[in-house]
């Protein structure tokens, strides 16, 4: 099972002139390729399997990282 780091993590709205956290989770490249929009919350990294993510680096809305946490050797 392949795995990987998923962020949350703030982006620039643009017709409220504000920051906010996004919806979605991303990887760090994934996020990175927003350009200057965003900004990674470095302490909310989260190890999931890679298929919560897309093809791009985000996971779907309103994504639950703890519900997809691997599981551990010997889980069932």
């Amino acid at each position: 099972m392949n795995k990987v780091t998923v962020y949350q993590y703030t982006i620039l709205d643009l017709r409220r002139v504000e920051r906010r956290k996004s919806r979605r989770w991303g990887t760090r490249e994934g996020i990175q390729s927003l350009i200057d929009l965003t900004e990674v919350l470095e302490d909310t990294g989260t190890e999931v399997d890679a298929s919560a993510v897309d093809s791009l680096g985000f996971t779907q809305l309103d994504f639950d990282p703890h519900s997809a946490l691997p599981r551990a050797e010997g889980d069932k």
